[in-house]
């Protein structure tokens, strides 16, 4: 499917042991193809898990490792998901690690 829009959210400095909460409710239907999650400082998010959970919904069970959706576009891992109108779409991270992260998370939405 093409692209129709990118949508990204930037998680601000997360220290070590701490964690961030994103939610985001799309004001119309959506296809998620896939997200992606960039450090801004090039490191890397191996030590951050993450929680993705759509209203009761929950993508991730407990949780998953940041570096499956941290790979070039190419070989990013497919959610191919869709939210509906008026849903939250809810996403923690969590820095398990010692050094401080900034993420980047963005959604690949498709028409």
């Amino acid at each position: 499917m093409p692209l129709k829009y990118f949508k990204a959210f930037n998680t601000g400095a997360i220290s070590g042991g701490n964690y961030v909460e994103i939610r985001w409710v799309p004001d119309e239907d959506i296809q998620i193809d896939s997200i992606l999650l960039v450090d801004r400082s090039g490191g890397s998010l191996n030590a951050v898990t993450v929680y993705i959970a759509v209203d009761s919904d929950v993508w991730t069970r407990d949780y998953v490792n940041a570096a499956v959706f941290t790979r070039d576009y190419q070989t990013i891992f497919p959610v191919n998901r869709s939210v509906r109108k008026g849903q939250t779409i809810y996403i923690k991270l969590t820095n398990n690690g010692t050094t401080t992260v900034n993420a980047d998370v963005i959604f690949y939405i498709v028409a």
